[in-house]
């Protein structure tokens, strides 16, 4: 019975081979089968991990796999299968390969033996997947520069292999553990040699670490120097800084909601105003205001807070996070005083947040300010109004997960729309 069985998927791509250009995929095949095909055929197997859901797995399936260059190389070197991760045996390879699947799409090459060997992850145009998986049939897959880098090889062309099949793989720890045990070896002018930059400097992103510090005091040097491209650095540095700010000021609630205090690090505050200094980017107006304002609720100075926000957000300085910045500090400062004067300036905040939005489909944080808005006027003795935004916010939410479930069943229903 298992000969039949395994006769008839080879029927199967000998038959697709002639009717298709693309790939020739078996769809959600008993794995097992597809292990001793592997093994008849000495060929890896080409596994694609997909779900209904996912946008790039569509656009792969829509856009790549058809293409006839595709098909010529996938179905001259690999037993090609693809799975539903949320169905049938796609469950099972999930829990077996989870530690290789950080999302989807993710494409795996794996042994006769069922060992993975190779990974990438995320849509691919046709050269690009073509090469990488080329790369992983050819000695140059994850698995052989993981053995070698665990071998001590440290050569800097080999790290560059290493780290960037690790990113296209979305290894994201393990990558940055590679880089930053090869950052330790380097005094911080090496990082002005191409080769040296080519490995880490995508990944210099802490702006607590003395690497963060150089590259924002040597963004000249190593644009001209280490063939750094200026754009791409301004944008990394930046946006660690933003992201770095975004965590420091964020309101932090326990497992029942309740709000914490702030983080108080004054430390990492003053350290990342040096930094803003140093290289004045481009949202650095942006930076410094949300720590001022941060510093201020930290201080408990709810006057200077609140005057800090309105004038900010009058030239536009609170940044894309601005409106849920301003609620969550209204909803600290809620929880911090009785002062009925501002708490009254704290309600007209945020009413002058849902009035800008007024018409607009409501999402998460604007529904949030409903909720916060329902709070004040309970602080201020309004049982009424309270009742009403509160009404508002439950209605909010209800549309929004009305809406993400309509999404999901089109999806599920239509899994080749976009």
């Amino acid at each position: 019975m298992k000969k039949i069985s395994i006769l008839l998927l080879l029927c199967f791509f000998a038959t697709k081979h002639v009717e298709a250009q693309g790939i020739n995929f078996v769809e959600n095949p008993v794995w097992s089968e597809v292990l001793k095909m592997a093994a008849e055929q000495d060929k890896l197997i080409f596994l694609n991990c997909y779900t209904v859901w996912c946008a790039p797995c569509r656009r792969l399936k829509r856009d790549v796999f058809p293409l006839p260059e595709v098909g010529d190389f996938f179905n001259a070197n690999f037993i090609n299968v693809q799975f539903d991760m949320e169905r049938g045996e796609g469950i099972e390879l999930r829990q077996r390969y989870g530690a290789y699947i950080p999302g989807f799409p993710t494409m795996l090459l794996i042994d006769r033996d069922g060992n993975v060997v190779h990974q990438i992850a995320g849509f691919r145009d046709a050269p690009t997947l073509i090469a990488e998986m080329k790369a992983g049939l050819e000695g140059g897959s994850l698995s052989v520069l993981r053995a070698r880098y665990k071998a001590g090889d440290r050569d800097p062309e080999f790290l560059l292999r290493y780290t960037t099949a690790l990113e296209a793989a979305l290894q994201t720890r393990e990558l940055r553990a590679v880089v930053a045990e090869y950052l330790e070896t380097l005094p911080l002018d090496s990082l002005l040699i191409p080769k040296n930059w080519a490995i880490v400097g995508a990944h210099i992103i802490d702006p607590f670490s003395p690497q963060f510090e150089f590259v924002l005091r040597n963004t000249n040097r190593l644009i001209h120097r280490a063939n750094a491209d200026g754009h791409s650095l301004e944008r990394q540095l930046s946006t660690a800084l933003d992201r770095t700010i975004e965590r420091l000021v964020e309101l932090q609630t326990d497992e029942n909601g309740n709000i914490l205090l702030l983080n108080a690090d004054r430390d990492k505050i003053n350290r990342l105003r040096v930094l803003i200094d140093i290289a004045n980017l481009r949202r650095a107006e942006t930076q410094r205001a949300l720590l001022l304002i941060h510093e201020q609720r930290l201080d408990e100075k709810w006057q200077n807070a609140l005057n800090s926000i309105s004038h900010f957000a009058q030239i536009n300085a609170l940044g894309r996070s601005s409106d849920r910045f301003v609620d969550e500090t209204v909803r600290y400062i809620a929880t911090r005083t009785s002062d009925k004067d501002i708490l009254n300036q704290s309600l007209a905040l945020m009413k002058g947040i849902q009035e800008r939005h007024t018409g607009e489909r409501p999402n998460r944080i604007r529904a949030n300010t409903h909720r916060t808005t329902a709070m004040l006027y309970r602080m201020l003795g309004d049982e009424e109004n309270a009742k009403k935004s509160q009404a508002i916010y439950d209605e909010h939410m209800r549309s929004i997960e009305s809406e993400w479930r309509s999404v999901v069943r089109s999806q599920n229903e239509n899994p080749e729309n976009e």
